[in-house]
């Protein structure tokens, strides 16, 4: 499914490089954004663990030179959501595998789907590699968001 046009809404805009205590980083600047946005507190979370599980994947699977860095974008939508956008310069495109009781791994895209209203990948708008990205109902009457 190709990476929908994001909207001219206010955006979370970084980069940092594929170390795994980035993905704190990640997780506390979301956060701080939606809640700023005023986004419910159950969407916040949502988003918050689908950023964790998208840049977990990035750091731990994007194979590319070092230097390039993971994107994290986060735009509001008039829809009435947010989009999380992960872009990495790995040419490996996400793929869910199945997850067995005692794995403490594979379950991040299933999550990821099951958070999101809809979700994918596309190339990266301005160079190699690829965007995942998943779009989190912000609406006060989504199901499990604070009334």
């Amino acid at each position: 499914m190709p990476l929908p046009e994001p909207t001219d809404r206010p955006a979370l805009d970084i980069r940092f490089s594929r170390r795994p205590e980035h993905v704190a980083r990640a997780r506390r600047a979301t956060r701080l954004t939606l809640t700023s946005w005023g986004v419910p507190d159950e969407a916040v979370e949502a988003a918050v663990l689908v950023v964790s599980e998208l840049v977990t994947n990035a750091v731990r699977h994007a194979r590319s030179t070092p230097g390039r860095d993971i994107g994290l974008r986060i735009t509001r939508r008039e829809d009435h959501r947010v989009r999380v956008e992960v872009a990495d310069a790995g040419d490996g495109l996400p793929s869910p595998r199945t997850a067995f009781p005692d794995d403490e791994s594979h379950r991040g895209l299933p999550l990821v789907a099951a958070l999101a209203v809809r979700h994918g990948v596309g190339p990266r708008p301005h160079g190699i590699g690829k965007t995942v990205w998943a779009d989190i109902d912000t609406s006060p009457t989504a199901p499990g968001a604070d009334a």
